[in-house]
């Protein structure tokens, strides 16, 4: 069947190219079959959907494809008994609720793994096929960053999704453990983003321990395995807080699954002293909480910052006290304890900056946030080696 794939790649020219322009305009098709991007540029006959050119590329991987600018008769009629809305029900069926659809920006990884389960290991018509909700996972293969340098090792993972739990073991004899997060303090707050170094994609998975947050790195050489991890993690969320919020709905508890950072990126950071000078740091948005880290895969932060909201007195602002002298493009995030002044290179990088933190201190706090800010209490940071407020 997969091998079967063949692509059409439609152009003005005749009357039954005429034809697929026009199914264009039916519900469903006018976006793209697996991310919805509106760059429609391909169909699939057989298959019956239209796509873009990223995931056209995908299908190519797993199929022979012939492209073509005509269309015939029988590839039009294969296209008019289906569609993205017919194929959506017939690969899509019993898609979990927890697992990440991807859009057009996401990382090519998701993208990829999304196409190859629905189409080629068909995991959303036989759920026997899905690994991440039978409960519980174990892998010895994934390879874990190690804390204070950039060498990677292989750790025993195991998750039990029923407890919250996941356990990372060392190879050594005994099987040491690790880490491990539970789920009232450590899966609480798990995102998970996708990291591309040379010849590597990792996947950070994020959480608090005794008051400081804590990045691990995974990788793995198969894709398919890594994300099975990824929405494994994200299953154990979800029961996580059907437990806690059991009289929610999943579509409330959804959001709160894992998910990307808001925004991270390179900028300059100053202390709160006039000869304080600026130091280069990776700056992560996440949720409500603002790290700053000498190297993006740093395992813990430099220093955290809870945002609030506007009505405790936060706020984002261009410029700098008279205190602070200013280098480049600056911009404060005022808190109560204490005026944050960062600095980028241009008005395009400042202007995202504060639109994000802007839109986060607009947000009114929910229940998750409240945890979030108690769990970063500097009173429970015991164990870090990092000071909540270090420059």
């Amino acid at each position: 069947f997969i091998k079967t794939i063949v692509f059409v790649y439609y152009t003005m020219c005749d009357r039954n190219h005429k034809q697929i322009i026009a199914l264009l305009d039916q519900p469903g098709n006018q976006f793209c079959a697996d991310c919805g991007s509106k760059d429609l540029q391909y169909g699939s006959y057989n298959l019956g959907v239209f796509l873009c050119t990223t995931c056209a590329t995908f299908h190519q991987k797993i199929g022979t494809h012939v492209s073509k600018v005509k269309w015939n008769d029988d590839q039009v009629e294969g296209m008019k008994s289906l569609g993205n809305s017919e194929a959506k029900k017939k690969y899509e069926k019993h898609c979990p609720i927890f697992y990440r659809k991807p859009s057009p920006d996401d990382p090519v990884i998701l993208l990829e793994q999304w196409i190859r389960a629905k189409y080629e290991r068909l995991e959303f018509i036989h759920v026997d096929k899905q690994k991440y909700n039978t409960g519980s996972m174990e892998d010895n293969l994934l390879v874990k960053k190690r804390r204070d340098d950039s060498n990677y090792a292989p750790k025993r993972f195991v998750l039990s999704q029923e407890n919250g739990v996941l356990s990372i073991y060392s190879n050594e004899v005994g099987l040491k453990r690790t880490e491990n997060i539970n789920s009232t303090s450590k899966i609480e707050h798990l995102p998970c983003t996708s990291k591309n170094e040379p010849g590597r994609t990792l996947c950070n998975f994020t959480f608090i321990e005794e008051g400081v947050t804590r990045h691990v790195f995974v990788t793995h050489e198969n894709g398919e395995v890594l994300i099975d991890w990824y929405m494994a993690i994200r299953y154990a969320k979800l029961l996580t807080l059907r437990r806690a919020y059991p009289t929610a709905s999943e579509a409330e508890l959804l959001p709160y699954l894992t998910k990307d950072f808001e925004m991270e990126g390179w900028v300059s950071k100053t202390g709160p002293h006039e000869n304080d000078a600026y130091r280069k740091r990776w700056v992560t948005i996440d949720g409500r909480k603002l790290m700053y880290h000498l190297n993006p895969l740093d395992e813990m932060p430099r220093g955290e910052i809870f945002i609030g909201h506007s009505s405790e007195g936060y706020n984002i602002r261009e410029g700098a006290s008279n205190l602070t002298k200013e280098m480049g493009l600056v911009f404060s995030l005022v808190t109560p304890e204490r005026t944050f002044v960062f600095s980028v290179a241009t008005s395009s990088e400042r202007n995202k900056w504060m639109s994000v933190i802007g839109r986060v201190i607009a947000t009114p706090l929910g229940t998750q946030d409240f945890q979030c800010r108690a769990l970063l209490d500097p009173s429970k940071s015991r164990a870090s080696r990092h000071s909540w407020f270090h420059f």
